[in-house]
């Protein structure tokens, strides 16, 4: 759920950057715990502001200034939509539907698409690659006639 700031040794840097970034959100957070961005020191650690950034949840205003497009999804939203979900799939049989027909659900955050495929991550991949994977989806290509220059 909440925001990891990766390696031990980035942590602080990450955590500087997230105050820097969503300033506002961070000292709402830290005064739900009875601190202050300000107070980062001895008495309140960086692993301290690094536990409470890490543990913020959907709904919570550092998570949804970190993540403006998903941040407002929390439990309840999920169930609503689920329920939403249920009702579109109730009416679609009791009108007789066809599988072509059936409804979607609605998308949520952090949820993927089982219809959609997916090549790579957030890396780009090689061509190579992609053609061997687009091979074994899709047979071996067929292979193009040159065509002529044309000058």
């Amino acid at each position: 759920m909440g925001e990891r700031f990766g390696s031990r040794s980035g942590k602080v840097i990450a955590a500087a950057r997230v105050i820097d970034e969503h300033e506002s959100a961070a000292r709402v957070e830290c005064l739900k715990y009875g601190r202050s961005v300000d107070d980062i020191g001895p008495a309140f650690s960086w692993a301290d502001f690094i536990a409470i950034a890490e543990q913020s949840r959907p709904g919570d205003p550092l998570y949804m200034s970190m993540h403006p497009d998903d941040g407002a999804w929390n439990h309840e939203s999920m169930l609503l939509a689920s329920a939403v979900d249920a009702l579109h799939i109730l009416a679609w049989q009791n009108a007789g539907g066809k599988k072509k027909d059936k409804p979607k659900p609605i998308p949520r955050p952090g949820v993927a698409d089982k219809n959609t495929e997916r090549v790579g991550g957030k890396t780009s991949v090689p061509l190579d690659k992609l053609r061997a994977w687009l091979d074994r989806r899709n047979g071996p290509r067929k292979p193009v006639p040159d065509t002529p220059e044309t000058v």
